[in-house]
C-alpha cells in the first residue's frame, strides 16, 4: 500500500512520506522540478520540497498541527484495495513457493473481499475520517488488474477518486514531469494542499469579507437571454479546474455579433460577489499593454511600462489568491495573446474572440452560435416593445438569429416608430438593406459597438488586405446557399492563375478557408467537410459588390461554377443536394443577364430543378421562379424557341395542378397556336411538341370539363401519338393520356386498353421499380376498377402489387403512396366492403398529412369526402360530418364556397344532417346551394366517390430520378 501522509512539523522535522510526488507549483512550469524520476528518489526529492513549502516559518504558518499536537489532514492512496482483492488467491499461490509459509492462509484471507478484518477496518476509518482530506487513485491498465476501481474506493462523501493510466506497478511511477500521469497526479494533489493549507491559515479571510477588486466595463444586461449551455459549459471547465488543480482558461469564439462579450459580461456578474473580476480590452497589444496599466494600478502594483506585464501575470500567480478572473474582450489577433496569459494554477481566465484557433492555447474552446429561433423572438419582442406576431418570427429568420442585428432591428423598430412589417419591408429592399443594417443606434445594451454593417465591413477590408484568396472566395460563397456549403462544392471556384495563388488548387482553397474562419466570417463543420455562413455576411458581401459594381462578375462566376458542378452531380445523381444553391442563385440572378457561353447549361439546370420542386409537391414555389425564367427566355427568345417550350409547357402542368384549367390551356396555347406551325421533321421539335400536344389532353379532360373539352382531349391524344410514335417511353405515356380521355367520354373498355398499352410500353421502355412504372400500373388498376363486376379482382391485384412496388421506387414517401390506399378503397366500397373502405381511407389520410402538413391542403379533401361518404354507409353519421366539415373548410380555402367542387361536399353534408335528424341544418345549406347553383345540386343525386388517379405528365421523372444512367 502506497499512501500519502501531511503532518505537523515538529522540532523542525516532518514524519518519514512514502509514495508521495509534489503537487505544488513552481514560478514557471506550475509543477516542482525533481532532479530524477526513474529511481525511488523522485518521491523523496518531491517529499522534501514539500516539506520545505509547507513549513516556512516566515510565513507564519503552523500548518496542519492543534497546538503542539500533530495531526493528519488528508491522505492520498495509490492502488489501495480498501475493499480487499480479488486476486488474493493468485498471491496465496505464489507465496507458497517462497520460503514465507508460516501463516499464509491468514494473510491472504484477510485481502480478500468482504473479510471481517476489511470490513471492520473501513467502519472504523468512516467514523475517523470526516475532517481528512482523501484521495484514492487507482489503476486502469488490466495486467491484469490487481486493485479494482471498486476495490480502491471507499465510498465516502469526501473522497475524491481519480482514474490514472498505469497498472499497480508504475502507477506513482514517473519518466519526467511532462508524462501525463505525473501531471494528473502532481495537479491533484496540488488541490489537496491548497484545501488543506485553506484551513489552517489563522488570517485567511472568506471570500465575502475579503475585498474585491473588479473593473467590469459594462452594466449587466438585464434582458440577457439564451446562450445557457455555452455558461454552463464554462462554468463546468472552471470548477472542474478547480477541483483538479489547475486553472481554467476558457475561449469563447463566434461570429461578429453573436454575443461573446454579453456571454463574458453575464458570467463575470454570476461570478462577481466572491470573485475580483479583471476585465481587459484585447483588440491588440497597444491596447493590451494600456489594460494591464491600469489593471497594476487597481491592484496598487507599482511597475514601469516595460515591466509592467510581468508584473501583473506574478501578482496573479503569487498574491491575488485563487479567487479571481481575468477576462480578455476582443483578443481576435491569436498571435498577441500568449505572451498576457498568467501561468499557474490560481484563477480562471475567459477569452472572448472571433478566432477559433485560441482553442489550442486554452483548456475550453466554447463556440458560440446564434440564439434558438424561440430566443430570438423572445428578444425581439422585449428589445422593440412589440406584440407577437408572425412578422416578428419572420424578422428573427432574417435576422438569422443574430442577437446584435436583433437589437439593432429592435432599436430602429422603437426609436423610429415603425412596425415590424415595415422593417422587414425596408430589410428585404436591397437598396435600403445597407441603409438599415448600418444605422448606430442608441439606447441600445450594444452601444459601444460598430452596427452589423460595420462590424462586418470592416472584417471583409481586413481580410481583403491580409488573405486576397479569402475574400474572393465569400465573394463567390455570397450567392450560393449559406447553411451548407461543401468543400467539394467550393473546389475550383479560384483561379490559381490569380497573382495570389500558389498555383495549387487544393492548398488555396485551405488558405482561404483558414483565413474567413480566423474572421469569423464562416463557420467549419465538425466534420470539416462543410461551412456555414451567416445570411448577414452574405448579404452585407452583395451589397459591396453592388456598390463597388463587381457584381455581374461575381454572378457569372458563381453561376458558371455552380453549372459545372451540377452537371458533374447529374452524373453522379448526387443533383438533389445542390437544390438549396441553385435555388439562391435564381433569386439572387433576377434582373441580371446570365453568361453567354454558359447560358444553355443554366437554364437546364434551372429547369431541373424546378421539376424536382413540383415533383416534391411544391408546386407554388416552383411554378412562381419558372415564370420568371420563362420571362426572361420569352423576352430573349420568344414563345416557339424550344427553351421556352419546355418551361412554358412547366408553367401549364403547374395550373394543370392546381385545377387552373383555363390558366394551364392559355399557356400551353401559346405555345401551339404558332402562326405557320412548325417544322416536325426536327426532331426535337417533333418531341417538344407531342409533349406539349399531351399535357393539354390531360387538361382537356380533367374532371368537370364540358363535353366538347372532353372530345378534344382525345382528338389532341390521338395528334400526339403520331409524333411520338418512334418514342418507346413517349409513345406509352402518350397512351396514357389518351386512355384519361376516354374515361371521361365513358369509353371504360378503351380507357383500359390504353391504360394496359401504356403500363406495358412504360416496363418495356424503364422496367417495373420506377416512379413512372408504378404510376402506370396504378392508373390500370384504377381504370379496370370502374368497369366493375368480375374486374374488381384483377384491379386490386395490380393495385396492390403497385402499392408493394411503391416504396422501392420512390425512395421516400409520395403521396402515389396515399393516393393507391384511395384507389383499394374504392374496390372495397364497390364490394360493400365499407369496413376495409374506411380503414384504407384512414391509412391514406395519414399519409397524406404527413406528406402536406397544410391542414387546408386539397389532397387530404379527396380522401375526407370519400371517407365521409363511407362513414354514411356505416351510419356512422358523426364522423361522416367531421370528414365532411373538414372537406368543405379545404375546398373553401383552395377555391371558394361558391365553387362546384365545395358544393358536392355540402350537398353530402346536407344529406347527412338529413339522415341525422337535423333538418334545420340541412336546409340551410340547401337553401345557399339554391342560391349559387340553381337546381345543379339536388338530394336524389347519385352518390359517387371521387376516383384519385396518378398522373405521368413527363418522362423528365424518369430521367431524373433514375437509377439507369444509360437512360439519360
Amino acid at each position: 500500500m502506497k499512501k500519502f501522509a501531511i503532518r505537523s512539523k515538529s522540532e523542525n522535522k516532518v514524519s518519514q512520506l512514502s509514495g508521495s510526488i509534489d503537487p505544488l507549483d513552481d514560478a514557471e512550469s506550475g509543477f516542482l522540478d525533481p532532479p530524477e524520476y526513474s529511481s525511488r528518489r523522485a518521491s523523496e526529492s518531491a517529499v522534501q520540497a514539500l516539506e520545505e513549502e509547507l513549513y516556512q516559518d516566515d510565513h507564519g504558518l503552523k500548518l496542519l498541527s492543534v497546538g503542539d499536537k500533530p495531526c493528519v489532514a488528508g491522505i492520498v492512496f495509490f492502488a489501495t484495495p480498501h475493499r480487499g482483492a480479488t486476486s488474493a488467491s493468485l498471491l496465496k499461490n505464489v507465496l507458497r513457493l517462497t520460503s514465507l509459509t508460516t501463516s499464509i492462509d491468514k494473510y491472504v484471507n484477510d485481502l480478500k473481499p468482504g473479510s471481517a478484518l476489511i470490513d471492520s477496518i473501513n467502519e472504523a476509518f468512516s467514523k475517523n475520517s470526516g475532517e481528512l482530506e482523501l484521495v484514492s487513485f487507482y489503476e486502469t491498465q488490466a495486467t491484469p488488474v490487481i486493485v479494482s476501481k471498486e476495490s480502491a474506493s471507499m465510498g465516502l462523501p469526501k473522497e475524491l477518486r481519480v482514474a490514472v493510466a498505469a497498472n499497480h506497478c508504475n502507477i506513482c511511477w514517473f519518466q519526467n514531469q511532462y508524462e501525463s500521469n505525473y501531471l494528473l497526479v502532481s495537479r491533484t494533489l496540488g488541490h489537496v494542499v491548497r484545501s488543506i493549507t485553506s484551513k489552517f491559515k489563522p488570517d485567511t479571510p472568506s471570500a465575502s469579507a475579503r475585498k474585491l477588486s473588479t473593473n467590469i466595463p459594462f452594466p449587466r444586461n438585464k434582458d440577457f437571454l439564451g446562450h445557457e449551455s455555452i455558461l454552463a459549459a464554462a462554468n463546468d471547465e472552471i470548477y472542474k479546474g478547480r477541483r483538479n488543480g489547475y486553472a481554467p482558461s476558457i475561449c469563447c469564439h463566434g461570429f461578429p455579433g453573436v454575443g461573446k462579450t454579453q456571454v463574458s459580461i453575464e458570467l463575470a456578474y454570476r461570478h462577481a460577489e466572491e470573485w475580483s473580476i479583471f476585465w481587459v480590452r484585447a483588440e491588440n497589444k497597444e491596447n493590451l499593454l494600456q489594460e494591464f496599466q491600469k489593471l497594476a494600478e487597481l491592484v496598487g502594483i507599482n511597475a514601469s511600462p516595460t515591466t509592467v506585464v510581468s508584473a501583473v501575470k506574478n501578482w496573479l500567480r503569487d498574491e491575488a489568491g485563487t479567487e479571481w478572473m481575468l477576462i480578455f474582450d476582443n483578443a481576435d489577433d491569436v498571435s498577441i495573446i500568449p505572451e498576457f496569459l498568467p501561468i499557474g494554477t490560481n484563477g480562471a481566465i475567459l477569452i472572448s474572440s472571433r478566432d477559433p484557433r485560441l482553442g489550442d492555447i486554452v483548456t475550453r474552446n466554447i463556440e458560440v452560435d446564434v440564439l434558438t429561433r424561440e430566443e430570438g423572438i423572445e428578444l425581439l419582442q422585449r428589445r422593440a416593445q412589440v406584440e407577437p406576431s408572425d412578422d416578428v418570427g419572420k424578422l428573427v429568420d432574417l435576422l438569422g438569429e443574430l442577437p446584435l442585428a436583433i437589437e439593432q432591428a429592435a432599436a430602429y423598430i422603437r426609436e423610429r416608430h415603425v412596425s415590424v412589417q415595415q422593417f422587414i419591408r425596408l430589410f428585404e429592399n436591397r437598396k435600403a438593406k445597407s441603409r438599415v443594417l448600418s444605422r448606430k443606434v442608441t439606447a441600445t445594451r450594444y452601444t459601444n459597438t460598430d452596427s452589423v454593417f460595420g462590424t462586418i465591413s470592416i472584417a471583409l477590408s481586413k481580410l481583403e488586405e491580409e488573405c486576397p484568396l479569402a475574400a474572393e472566395l465569400i465573394k463567390v460563397a455570397a450567392f450560393y446557399d449559406a447553411q451548407d456549403l461543401s468543400l467539394d462544392l467550393l473546389s475550383g471556384v479560384l483561379d490559381v492563375d490569380s497573382e495570389h495563388s500558389s498555383g495549387l488548387e487544393d492548398l488555396d482553397l485551405l488558405d482561404a478557408l483558414e483565413g474567413l474562419e480566423a474572421s469569423a466570417l464562416i463557420i467549419r463543420r465538425k466534420s470539416k467537410s462543410s461551412v456555414w455562413v451567416h445570411v448577414l455576411v452574405q448579404a452585407i458581401v452583395l451589397e459591396k459588390l453592388d456598390t463597388s459594381k463587381e457584381y455581374q462578375r461575381y454572378l457569372d462566376k458563381a453561376l458558371a461554377h455552380m453549372s459545372v458542378k451540377f452537371a458533374e452531380a447529374r452524373r453522379e445523381r448526387t443533383w438533389q443536394g445542390l437544390q438549396p444553391h441553385v435555388l439562391k442563385l435564381m433569386e439572387h440572378s433576377e434582373g441580371y443577364a446570365f453568361p453567354s457561353d454558359t447560358f444553355d447549361s443554366i437554364v437546364n439546370m434551372f429547369y431541373t430543378i424546378l421539376w424536382h420542386l413540383s415533383f416534391m409537391g411544391q408546386n407554388d414555389s416552383s411554378v412562381s421562379l419558372a415564370n420568371k425564367l420563362s420571362e426572361r427566355l420569352l423576352k430573349a427568345y420568344g414563345p416557339y424557341d424550344l427553351r421556352t417550350i419546355r418551361f412554358l409547357r412547366f408553367i401549364g402542368i403547374y395550373y394543370y395542378l392546381a385545377a387552373n384549367v383555363l390558366e394551364a390551356e392559355a399557356v400551353l396555347r401559346r405555345v401551339l397556336d404558332k402562326p405557320g406551325g412548325y417544322d416536325l421533321s426536327d426532331s426535337q421539335t417533333s418531341h417538344e411538341i407531342a409533349c406539349t400536344k399531351r399535357v393539354l389532353a390531360i387538361n382537356s379532360c380533367r374532371d368537370g370539363q364540358p363535353l366538347e373539352k372532353r372530345q378534344l382531349s382525345k382528338t389532341v391524344a390521338q395528334e400526339a401519338l403520331e409524333l411520338t410514335a418512334a418514342e418507346g417511353l413517349e409513345t406509352a405515356l402518350t397512351r396514357e393520356a389518351l386512355g384519361h380521355a376516354c374515361r371521361e367520354l365513358g369509353e371504360l373498355e378503351e380507357a383500359v386498353k390504353n391504360m394496359e398499352l401504356s403500363y406495358e410500353g412504360v416496363k418495356a421502355s424503364i422496367g417495373f421499380y420506377t416512379t413512372i412504372s408504378v404510376k402506370a400500373l396504378h392508373n390500370l388498376g384504377a381504370h379496370r376498377r370502374l368497369l366493375g363486376g368480375h374486374h374488381l379482382d384483377k384491379a386490386e391485384e395490380e393495385l396492390k402489387t403497385a402499392l408493394g412496388a411503391v416504396d422501392q421506387a420512390f425512395g421516400f414517401l409520395h403521396f402515389t403512396k396515399p393516393k393507391l390506399h384511395d384507389s383499394i378503397a374504392e374496390i372495397y366500397y364497390d364490394r360493400h366492403d365499407y369496413t376495409e373502405a374506411a380503414s384504407n381511407y384512414r391509412e391514406a389520410l395519414a399519409l397524406k398529412h404527413k406528406i402536406f402538413p397544410d391542414p387546408l391542403h386539397p389532397e387530404p379533401g379527396k380522401t375526407l369526402m370519400n371517407l365521409g361518404i363511407v362513414y354514411r354507409a356505416l351510419g356512422e353519421f358523426h364522423k361522416a360530418v367531421e370528414a365532411l366539415q373538414e372537406t368543405v373548410a379545404s375546398r373553401t380555402a383552395q377555391f371558394w364556397r361558391e365553387h362546384p367542387w365545395t358544393g358536392e361536399a355540402l350537398r353530402l353534408l346536407a344529406m347527412v344532417y338529413e339522415d341525422m335528424g337535423q333538418q334545420g341544418d340541412a336546409d340551410a345549406i340547401w337553401s345557399d346551394l339554391r342560391k349559387w347553383h340553381g337546381d345543379r345540386f339536388k338530394r336524389e343525386g347519385e352518390i359517387k366517390l371521387l376516383s384519385n388517379m396518378s398522373i405521368n405528365m413527363s418522362s423528365e421523372e424518369y430521367t431524373l430520378y433514375s437509377t439507369d444512367r444509360e437512360q439519360i
